[in-house]
């Protein structure tokens, strides 16, 4: 085999791994996984073991903007369809401080007013992520999967309200 045919495979090989891992990469919705995974799937996803795990949520310790924080994957039917950052907040940081950080991931955000206050929103095909401050001292990134929409009221609010309850007694 001429040497110039070894290098164009190897350059054609290394390419088509390249181009593989993107596409892997580029398969997960929110860190490594896809919405619609099951508790199990998401649980083999993370290199930590939860801190917490209910009927409707897996809560671990992570690092968010070089601070802790805390990671709530949210189930419904046993299915992934939401994900949920807790992390305090210093007196140095605004919403409009965190906007500018989570924008980098996510665009352009709207401004909107909900029952927690001013929040920014971000909207894309398959997700709406939330950003706001629930109460003095913490902020909430909250992401929700399209599919959650699938999902029955009373899961939704079961959803809600063990969300809370889980990042309140986890503090």
């Amino acid at each position: 085999m001429k040497p110039c045919h070894l290098i164009n495979g190897l350059v054609c090989a290394l390419g088509l791994l390249l181009a593989s891992r993107s596409a892997v990469a580029e398969s997960f919705d929110f860190r490594s996984v896809r919405w619609g995974m099951n508790r199990f799937e998401v649980m083999a996803s993370e290199k930590i073991a939860p801190k917490r795990m209910g009927r409707h949520e897996l809560l671990y310790r992570v690092s968010l903007f070089k601070r802790p924080a805390h990671l709530m994957y949210r189930l419904a039917g046993d299915r992934l369809v939401g994900v949920r950052y807790v992390l305090p907040v210093k007196l140095s940081d605004s919403l409009d401080k965190l906007e500018e950080l989570v924008s980098l991931r996510y665009g352009v955000a709207s401004r909107e007013t909900g029952k927690e206050g001013a929040q920014r929103v971000w909207t894309a095909q398959d997700r709406t992520v939330r950003l706001f401050f629930p109460k003095k001292g913490q902020a909430v990134i909250d992401i929700v999967s399209r599919g959650a929409s699938a999902a029955s009221s009373a899961e939704l609010a079961s959803l809600r309200s063990s969300a809370r309850d889980a990042v309140v007694s986890s503090l």
